[in-house]
């Protein structure tokens, strides 16, 4: 991966001098960049090359003039031809072009910066006062800088200065560190600092380094293009060629930016300030100053258009040789869902053989760690990802806003395997948003009592305080008569409890009807859906939810957990599932995993047996007896009501 991803479209590697010639003044030298990017290479002709000179170089008292850039012989490799000056009046500038002339080493001089207008800042976006990660671009009030021509800012150049103490020069060991390893701190003990007032002035061929520390530039990139008197563009002094977003300058968070100021006048001249053009990088990978949570509203704000571009863009497509096209994204705002096809990662792999380094997630993460993305953004991965993706996003949960996928399983959608359940919950306790695209818009991952559920983020107040009534019953059947009390049932729960909801296991029959008539009561209605592929009698599942989670048939008892949601079980006529359920029920009761709470058998003839022998084990001392007394087997939803009447009333009484 090369080093300078993702910029590497406008940015090269640092060039190394590879001649130089000092027969005559300035010297003459070609500078070689080898390993460029196809991708800069391919953008050559789109835009104006400049050299930028290392400011380490440039801080030292030396300036790079570019004569001729142009691409070797070689593959993705350019040569640069300059010429080298120094300050005449500035000893360390000598003594650093000596050493560079005798050494031997691969001295790096600098880097290539690709033009492209459309990448620049118009004095709107400053306006709108654009954010980086160490600060305002600008820390200025607006009245302070001016919009020049061409989409260029003029800024005021502050009134710190730095000239070099010519006492004080380093010897050849000391030079070298400075050359290759050291930071502005190390070159503030060659040079002193003074104070000047607006307009400076400078001296014929006279240098020294200035600051603008109201101007703050990292995942930026700023080009000088003039000094200033009065807002009018100097001739006769020049910056150097080190522009806005050297290295050098990343070494403190709170760094003032540097410009180095050469005259090469005859007289003394004047100047207030500093000409520059702003460039943002590919905006995927620019820092956004709104907040995560806006961003991410204005994405699932567009949740047709999300749909349809994972759709179009991120979606699997199974081949003839058996073997699958993943994608994934990471975008950091709405506008960039229109680019998938740019910011997607491909694999094909064979989904019987997955291996760990064929997994599109996983690359994306490698580049978030290696710092190759460095806004915080949002992971769009067309199925929930597996386990040691979400183990990666542990690492890089600051960067990683949201995960967004599409379909909850590649293997069996729409359910979820007892893995997939453990890494939800991992994911949320990480403090990321778990988000699923769904046909009819999207859904958030919340959690309730160890209970997950997806559902609409406008229902999560709701989600948080309703009462929850658990109810089951058959897939197969449901009587006319039952299903006319359910509307008035649930109506008299309301003005008992307040908000409520039920949950279902999602299947038809009773379940069905029970969703159906809780969607249309605008009470909460929620569904843990079972898959039944291997099932002798697989069902469809009921689509009257509001709230749902979905589980493959391997994590049955998992998903039977998601039913402590509710405060209350309601026992409908039912089969063998439903006999399974009361088992767990009761002996969550008898463990103390359950609260205090009448238990509702509906059907007097039906749960008969069931009852009786609850009442055998009770006799026998296996159970509490106080157990029993919290069963009720009633033939009408009107004698349950009057029952949690009661409970409102003295609670206790279920087992006194």
């Amino acid at each position: 991966m090369h080093e300078l991803y993702p910029y590497d479209d406008v940015l090269t590697t640092d060039g190394y001098l590879w001649f130089l010639d000092t027969q005559s003044y300035p010297y003459q030298a070609v500078v070689v960049f080898e390993n460029v990017s196809p991708r800069f290479m391919e953008r050559m002709n789109a835009g104006e090359i400049v050299f930028n000179m290392r400011s380490r170089l440039c801080q030292l008292g030396l300036d790079c003039v570019p004569s001729l850039i142009e691409k070797s012989k070689k593959a993705n490799r350019i040569e640069c031809t300059v010429a080298i000056y120094h300050a005449r009046d500035c000893a360390m500038a000598a003594k650093v072009l000596e050493y560079i002339v005798n050494s031997h080493e691969r001295m790096l001089m600098g880097k290539l910066f690709l033009k492209l207008e459309h990448r620049v800042l118009d004095f709107d976006d400053v306006l709108k006062n654009i954010y980086t990660n160490n600060g305002a671009l600008i820390d200025l009030e607006k009245e302070s800088f001016k919009q020049g021509k061409d989409n260029t800012i003029i800024l005021p150049l502050d009134k710190l200065v730095y000239v070099y103490d010519n006492d004080l020069l380093p010897n050849t060991e000391q030079l070298r560190y400075l050359l290759y390893q050291g930071m502005r701190k190390d070159l503030n003990f060659f040079r002193k600092q003074f104070t000047t007032n607006l307009p400076h002035t400078i001296k014929p061929e006279g240098w020294f380094l200035g600051q603008l520390t109201h101007f703050r530039v990292k995942e930026h990139f700023a080009l000088i293009e003039a000094l200033s008197y009065k807002e009018k563009r100097l001739e006769k002094i020049y910056h150097s060629n080190a522009n806005l977003f050297d290295p050098l300058s990343y070494k403190s968070v709170v760094s003032p930016q540097m410009i180095e100021i050469f005259s090469r006048s005859d007289v003394e001249e004047k100047f207030d300030g500093v000409v520059i053009k702003v460039y943002r990088p590919s905006k995927r990978f620019c820092s956004i100053q709104v907040p995560a949570d806006m961003r991410l509203n204005e994405i699932i704000g567009q949740s047709k258009q999300l749909k349809e571009k994972m759709d179009e863009s991120l979606s699997g497509t199974t081949l003839v040789n058996g073997k699958r096209i993943k994608h994934a994204a990471f975008i950091v705002d709405a506008s960039e869902m229109n680019k998938l096809e740019t910011y997607k990662n491909t694999e094909i792999v064979d989904t019987e053989k997955m291996d760990i380094h064929e997994c599109p997630e996983l690359d994306i993460i490698e580049e978030i760690e290696d710092g190759y993305i460095k806004s915080n953004g949002f992971l769009l991965s067309y199925y929930f990802p597996r386990w040691d993706v979400v183990s990666k996003i542990e690492m890089e949960k600051e960067k990683i806003h949201s995960l967004i996928f599409r379909q909850a399983s590649q293997m069996n959608p729409p359910f979820f395997s007892e893995y997939d359940v453990q890494r939800l919950k991992f994911l949320k306790k990480l403090g990321v948003d778990i988000i699923w695209v769904q046909d009819d818009g999207v859904k958030h991952y919340y959690e309730r009592n160890e209970c997950g559920f997806f559902l609409d983020k406008d229902l999560f107040k709701s989600f948080s305080e309703a009462t929850f009534f658990a109810c089951y019953g058959s897939s197969v059947k449901v009587t006319p008569e039952l299903t006319g009390q359910l509307s008035g049932f649930f109506r008299q729960l309301v003005e008992l409890f307040g908000k409520i909801g039920v949950v279902t296991g999602g299947g038809p029959g009773l379940m069905e009807a029970v969703n159906k008539i809780a969607t249309q009561e605008n009470i909460l209605s929620a569904v843990c859906c079972l898959s039944t592929e291997m099932s002798e009698s697989p069902q469809y599942l009921n689509t009257y939810a509001n709230v749902a989670m979905f589980f493959d048939e391997h994590c049955r008892h998992i998903r039977q957990n998601n039913f402590s949601i509710a405060r209350f079980p309601i026992f409908f006529p039912g089969g063998l599932g439903t006999f399974e359920e009361v088992g767990i029920e009761v002996c969550n009761l008898k463990l103390g995993l359950k609260l205090n709470t009448p238990y509702l058998f509906i059907g007097r003839e039906h749960y008969a047996n069931i009852h009786s022998f609850f009442k055998q084990v009770a006799d026998k001392g296996m159970v509490n007896e106080k157990i029993i007394k919290n069963l009720f087997l009633v033939d009408t939803l009107d004698e349950a009501i009057e029952i949690y009447r009661e409970f409102m009333i003295k609670p206790m009484s279920m087992l006194s």
